[in-house]
């Protein structure tokens, strides 16, 4: 089986993501402006982000990007 390798931009995409997650988890709290106050996130906010963040509205998000990431680094550290 042929797999599409990762790309930096899906290296990227998957780690803005997931730092994303980790600022609302933590700080309960996310902004897109390092210079803007941070919005508080309830669940509702946390979802309505994941799916903005997953497909930026239609356009180039996480989409498939983990899984070529992810799979990436088990093919190098499978033995």
């Amino acid at each position: 089986m042929k797999m599409a390798k990762a790309t930096a931009d899906d290296l990227r995409r998957v780690r803005e993501f997931f730092e994303m997650i980790e600022e609302v988890i933590v700080w309960g709290s996310y902004t897109t402006d390092e210079d803007a106050e941070p919005d508080g996130v309830d669940d509702t906010r946390l979802l309505e982000l994941i799916r903005l963040k997953w497909n930026e509205g239609g356009g180039p998000g996480v989409g498939n990007s983990w899984r070529r990431v992810v799979f990436g680094y088990e093919v190098l550290i499978d033995d």
